[in-house]
């Protein structure tokens, strides 16, 4: 697929759940369910509006995914991965799209989701997905591991996305096992866990690598 049908399928999936809920307006209760607690319990409720916010929420994401590579200094490494990246705002934009449909149905038919195994198997799709391409990703300063190590050394840069890489795609494949076999109550927990764990280890690793490259000097070799 070519990216201006990439950058149009990711507009068109990004706009679906407003027109979905534009049309299901009228049969929504005033007051609705906005927040679920980690045992699928609601933990909020608001009119109707409230619905409106994750929705354009998501068209400002989208708008800023798609404007990225025009906007980042780096825009010419974008040519060495951008199939990919095209990918990830699709990807993002209909993980994001399942979400506010799914709140808006359950919203219609209380109790006919379960929320909580529903995100989070979505969730674990995602990073699967994130996985596979982040070793992929090329300098730049939008998407990927950006510390002040990897954005400063190219070398540690693609190291630390590879390590990220490989722990989003393992953390994906926990979310999808756990998602239909762990209580719903215990599912955010892990999730929230995961992600962390697969966010933080790199960025404190860039630091570990590129304090051993400095220490090493330019010549690669130990300047103590």
């Amino acid at each position: 697929m070519k990216k201006r049908e990439m950058m149009i399928l990711a507009a068109a999936l990004a706009l679906a759940p407003g027109l979905l809920l534009a049309a299901v307006w009228d049969r929504l209760p005033e007051r609705v369910v906005t927040t679920w607690g980690l045992n699928g319990a609601v933990t909020g409720t608001g009119t109707r509006l409230a619905l409106v916010w994750p929705v354009g929420l998501e068209l400002l994401l989208c708008a800023l995914l798609l404007a990225a590579p025009y906007l980042d200094p780096k825009r010419e490494n974008y040519r060495k991965f951008g199939r990919r990246y095209n990918g990830l705002c699709v990807a993002m934009t209909l993980f994001l799209s399942v979400i506010n449909a799914a709140v808006i149905w359950e919203n219609l038919r209380p109790g006919s989701i379960p929320v909580g195994r529903v995100v989070t198997g979505l969730l674990g799709l995602l990073f699967l997905w994130l996985g596979n391409i982040m070793p992929t990703f090329r300098h730049n300063y939008f998407v990927g591991v950006r510390t002040p190590w990897t954005l400063s050394d190219p070398a540690v840069w693609d190291r630390a996305n590879r390590l990220g890489g490989r722990l989003f795609f393992l953390c994906g494949l926990g979310m999808l096992v756990a998602a239909p076999l762990l209580p719903e109550s215990l599912l955010a927990a892990m999730a929230i866990l995961m992600a962390l764990a697969a966010a933080v280890a790199p960025c404190i690793m860039s630091l570990v690598w590129w304090k051993r490259k400095q220490a090493r000097g330019p010549d690669g070799c130990d300047k103590n």
